[in-house]
């Protein structure tokens, strides 16, 4: 093949979704375009038996935490890493009710274990409803190849998404003999479908576009779409006649990209009470190395009372329960893949553990 007639520049990588990362810049814990479809509340993050007041951002892409000790101490989790989501109640010195969520996220070979303390179990209901908006709205940024997009020779409409163009005789060169078929052009994706078999198709975001072109092909001049290489590097070709359409497509798809990547849409938008919220919280101690020190100062007083916590004696908890009569209910647990007695409230395993 020759080289390219043109192109566009590639589109910035979104790993907010898909990564867990620690100590970011704090260029980095800033919003990604419209990331800030948040709830914010303010929770401990949980480690060595001591914790670190901040506070945490549920977003339409990830999970944030920032430190209000310093916002170089940060944690960020992509909903897409998430493994496991639990919450449970556990005592502390002041004998006031506390709740730990623990999350368990994976990316690539690596696993990660957090807990964070709050003073509210709604975090979990909040955690959950973020990522049920996430799942709903995949389409918005995965690619997707033969799925069921298309019904009637239409394809199915996203939430927010309207049609640019319908352009038929659109040949996918996938294969050796090529597959008839038509484009569909909107504001957030490509859609192409095969007009004998719609089950063969592709929902291509413009998220996951890395360039546009057109190249001489053994079919004559086609188009050249280029994805993300996280997305699978996939190279499609379309061959579209005549000449002159084919430059048109590529011109209106390279001019979409473009501005697109400049405001992405995610498929998430904000109610006007949680609008009500976000103004009424203050974000400046996220983005700025000094922060608002009136607000630290309360953060820290407050922070003493999380890390002088004292744990139940996990020792004891080996000793028989004075007042029943009888043992606690066996369940089976996966960190031992053993069955083990009902743990009491606010013991876990890492506790019985410490005591060897």
């Amino acid at each position: 093949m020759e080289a390219a007639s043109t192109t566009t520049i590639a589109f910035q990588y979104v790993w907010q979704d898909k990564e867990v990362r620690f100590q970011m810049s704090l260029s980095l814990t800033q919003p990604l375009y419209s990331d800030l479809q948040c709830r914010p509340g303010e929770v401990s993050f949980f480690k060595d038996g001591r914790g670190q007041l901040g506070a945490v951002l549920t977003t339409n892409l990830r999970l944030l935490w920032v430190s209000y000790r310093s916002a170089k101490n940060n944690i960020s989790v992509g909903y897409s890493s998430l493994q496991t989501i639990s919450v449970h109640t556990v005592a502390n010195k002041q004998k006031k009710e506390t709740f730990m969520l623990s999350i368990c996220a994976k990316h690539e070979d690596n696993t990660a274990n957090l807990n964070f303390l709050c003073s509210n179990p709604t975090i979990k209901v909040i955690l959950y409803e973020a990522l049920h908006d996430y799942e709903k709205t995949r389409l918005f940024r995965d690619l997707k190849l033969r799925g069921a997009i298309i019904r009637d020779k239409e394809p199915v409409l996203l939430p927010g998404e309207h049609v640019y163009r319908k352009v038929p005789g659109i040949w996918n060169l996938s294969a050796e003999q090529g597959n008839l078929g038509t484009f569909v052009i909107t504001n957030v994706r490509l859609v192409w479908f095969a007009n004998l078999i719609t089950s063969f198709n592709a929902s291509i975001p413009y998220m996951q576009i890395k360039n546009i072109r057109t190249r001489s092909s053994a079919f004559g001049k086609a188009l050249v779409i280029e994805t993300m290489p996280q997305s699978g590097g996939y190279i499609l070709g379309f061959k579209i006649d005549p000449l002159e359409t084919l430059n048109e497509v590529c011109a209106e798809l390279q001019s979409i990209h473009s501005i697109f990547a400049k405001e992405p849409i995610f498929g998430i938008t904000k109610s006007k009470t949680e609008e009500a919220d976000l103004s009424s919280f203050n974000f400046s101690f996220l983005f700025s190395n000094k922060g608002n020190n009136a607000q630290k100062k309360k953060a820290l007083e407050e922070e003493e009372e999380v890390i002088e916590q004292e744990d139940p004696d996990a020792l004891a908890l080996y000793y028989a329960d004075g007042n029943t009569n009888r043992d606690r209910e066996p369940v089976f647990n996966e960190d031992l893949g053993l069955a083990i007695e009902t743990l009491k409230e606010g013991m876990t395993i890492g506790n019985l553990w410490s005591v060897v």
